[in-house]
Formats: C-alpha cells, sequence, structure tokens
C-alpha cells in the first residue's frame, strides 16, 4: 500500500474525512489543507486530509489487532493506539523517539480513580517496532499517555497515524467516552518541548560506548542515566545545544557532588572548575534552567558544625545563575 501526498486547494479532503469521521459520531472541523491519497491495489481511491503519515505500510507490520472493550460499530472503535518504547535499539544504535503531541489522560487532584492504560477507549494495535507504521522524522505524531504506557494514535481505517491537526477531534472523542464511564478524570494536550541538558546520558551507539569507556566511574554513568531516564521521553526532544535559530525550552542540570566543602583540598579546586563551568554554561544558554539534582560533600569533622556550614562564592554564583 503505497501513500501518495499533494496539496489541496478546494478543500474536498476537509469534506472527505469529516464525512468518514461524522459517519461515526466523531467531532469534526476543517483543517489545513492538505491531501493524501491512499491508493489500495485492486480497489478504489479513498481521500483523507490532515493526516502525518509513512511513505509505505506493509499490512503484515500490523498485524496482530487486538481490539480493546470497544464494539466495532462505536465511534471510538475508528481509532487505534500502537504502544511503543521511546527508547528502542537497532543494529547496536538507539533510538529516542518522541512525540509531537501527546494527551495525558489523569485522575483529577481529589479523584479515587487510579487510571491505567486498559482504560483507554480506543482498540490497541500492536507493532514490534513503531517505525513500521511511521517515518517520519522525530515522529511528528499525536500520542496517548495513560498511567505509564504512551502509544501512538491512528484511524483504523487506513490505517495510518494521525497528526497534529486530529487533536481537537480525539480530545473531544477521548473526553466524551470517559464520561460515559464515569471516570473523575482530566485530559490535558502535552506539546514536545525540546531541552539541553547537562549531565545527559545519550542513547547508546558504537562512538557514545567508546566515550564512556574512557570513563570507569560507574556510578556517575548510573546517575546520568537515572537523571536522564527521570525526564519523559515521550514528551522531550533532548538536543545537544540551543542556538538562535533553534532554541530549547528548557535546561536541565543533573549534576553529582559538584559542591565540594572540604575547603583547600585537591578535589575541592577540582570541583570549584566544575561549577565554574556549570555557571557558564547556564549563562552562556540563558534558558529556563531545572536543577535535577547536586550533590553536596564534606568530610565528617566539617559535618560536626551543620549551622556554621556556607557555601563559597563561586557555588553562590551558580544558584544565583540558576535562580
Amino acid at each position: 500500500m503505497k501513500l501518495m501526498m499533494r496539496n489541496n486547494q478546494d478543500g474536498a479532503a476537509d469534506a472527505e474525512v469529516c464525512k468518514l469521521l461524522d459517519s461515526a459520531g466523531v467531532y469534526c472541523k476543517n483543517y489545513v489543507r492538505t491531501t493524501l491519497f491512499i491508493a489500495f491495489i485492486g480497489s478504489v481511491l479513498v481521500t483523507y486530509n490532515m493526516y502525518l503519515v509513512t511513505e509505505e505500510i506493509t499490512p503484515m507490520n500490523l498485524l496482530p489487532l487486538k481490539l480493546s472493550p470497544p464494539a466495532p460499530s462505536s465511534p471510538q472503535s475508528m481509532v487505534f493506539v500502537a504502544p511503543f518504547s521511546s527508547y528502542s535499539t537497532k543494529d547496536g544504535i538507539e533510538h529516542q523517539r518522541s512525540c509531537k503531541k501527546t494527551i495525558v489522560v489523569k485522575s483529577r487532584r481529589n479523584s479515587d480513580d487510579v487510571l491505567g492504560w486498559e482504560d483507554q477507549p480506543f482498540p490497541e494495535l500492536q507493532v514490534d517496532d513503531i517505525s513500521n507504521i511511521t517515518a517520519l522524522p522525530n515522529n511528528d505524531i499525536l500520542c496517548l499517555q495513560v498511567g505509564s504506557t504512551t502509544g501512538a494514535v491512528g484511524l483504523s481505517n487506513a490505517p495510518f497515524l494521525l497528526g497534529l491537526n486530529a487533536v481537537e477531534s480525539i480530545l473531544h472523542l477521548l473526553e466524551n467516552t470517559l464520561a460515559e464511564r464515569d471516570l473523575d478524570v482530566e485530559c490535558e494536550v502535552i506539546d514536545r518541548k525540546s531541552v539541553i541538558m547537562s549531565g545527559w546520558y545519550p542513547p547508546t551507539s558504537p562512538q557514545v560506548r567508546e566515550r564512556r569507556s574512557k570513563n570507569d566511574n560507574t556510578g556517575n554513568h548510573i546517575w546520568a542515566f537515572g537523571a536522564t531516564r527521570m525526564i519523559n521521553p515521550y514528551t522531550v526532544e533532548f538536543k545537544s545545544a540551543s542556538t538562535d535559530k533553534d532554541p530549547v525550552s528548557a535546561a536541565v542540570v543533573a549534576s553529582a557532588n559538584a559542591l565540594h566543602m572540604n575547603f583547600g583540598t585537591k578535589g575541592y579546586e577540582m570541583m570549584k572548575n566544575v561549577v565554574n563551568s556549570l555557571t557558564n554554561w547556564v549563562r552562556k544558554h540563558d534558558r529556563p534552567t531545572i536543577v535535577l539534582g547536586i550533590g553536596i560533600q564534606a568530610n565528617f569533622d566539617v559535618l560536626e558544625d551543620i549551622k556554621s556550614m556556607k557555601l563559597a562564592e563561586h557555588q553562590v554564583t551558580f544558584m544565583n545563575e540558576v535562580a
């Protein structure tokens, strides 16, 4: 099955996709004038609109299709979700895959409802690799997150993944369906953010392995890995730098025991340089900065008089720069 794209000037695709969704009782509106022609061998030509898709889909890659509670004739059966892991490895190279927008379903603050993936209302499409149904660069796709599971959202009839212009329709359908189940929940649409991170644990590759092999401080590697994976990988794209043309949303600092209190020692002087480097890094990028974690280290004889302990001037400068 091939997917071919061309611009649509007359809005015909808007009417087609709205007719399809309206027939199932799904809220619809007019979208960006982009048409996708989906040609099926031995079948008719069907015209849709607004969806971000792959260049080619192999039907066998889309099996098996596991239908969750909705009946085939229900509006939500027109939509599928394909759970996937944000981090995946192929040929020894690890890749991070994120979502352009993510609809996060969660219980209201004072609610007793504890939501799990089984509470989401759409049929589930099981695939070994999400790249089998999308080849989009870093995934300009719409996702649904319930609990600890995230899935890409797609249209069952084709099937192909939905893009950004489907957010309102899917959100409307999702909220109505969950309300019918009398679940006290709220839905929030999260835009993907780009961040730079001091202490980032990048996806594994031969080059990254070589760099890590030159540092035998396993504890620091574990800390960097844990700090990186604390950040939701489905809603965040990690970048190596922030530029004027491509500024990031935020900077994140994840450091081990950078704040040394053993004044005058060799370790203190070394870590003073580290803290000064962090200060310059924060100042250079000049973005909202989050200190995910930072350690403080002192000898026991210093700890005997904790009340009198004070940060050194360069440490205070770093804190002020972050603030």
